[in-house]
């Protein structure tokens, strides 16, 4: 039965592997990177083989993983700002079951994709939400050390008029 996998089908399988083991250890910047490599591979593993079936799964495979890049993207830039702690961990989770959907030839992750791109889309709002309101509390202690300082230098003045 092993002569009768697809050896394209088994190079693809390996970098979802990969993938997978990224997202596990929260490393969005080498996720994206492999995502990159995957889909590249998965389009000229479909050209190379020689059976029908598995040039479809392939070209789904690159498909589903063009809409997890666009995600995967923006998450590698909160990377160093506030790690998305166990966020790997769960795309990771998602991705095993969606990734065999797409090898096996069923097509039953396609529910399991889409959740997983509005849960990491979601993640991402709130991380933005956060930022946001960081910003704004950064502002507002800027402009109350701005008002204590001005208010300093008033009683200063006010003490060397009265001297």
């Amino acid at each position: 039965m092993a002569e009768d996998r697809d050896p394209y089908l088994e190079k693809a399988r390996t970098e979802l592997a990969i993938l997978q083991i990224h997202f596990e250890n929260d490393h969005f910047r080498k996720a994206s990177q492999q995502i990159e490599t995957t889909i590249n591979h998965c389009y000229r593993y479909s050209h190379k083989t020689r059976r029908k079936p598995e040039e479809r799964i392939l070209l789904d495979m690159a498909g589903k993983l063009e809409k997890m890049q666009s995600v995967t993207d923006r998450l590698k830039h909160y990377e160093d700002h506030e790690k998305l702690e166990g966020k790997g961990m769960k795309v990771a989770e998602d991705l095993a079951p969606m990734t065999e959907g797409i090898l096996d030839g069923t097509n039953s992750d396609r529910e399991a994709s889409d959740r997983l791109v509005n849960e990491l889309e979601d993640e991402i709002k709130r991380k933005e939400d956060r930022i946001e309101f960081l910003e704004d509390e950064v502002r507002r202690s800027e402009n109350t050390v701005k008002d204590l300082k001005e208010r300093v230098n008033e009683l200063e003045r006010d003490q060397s008029d009265s001297n």
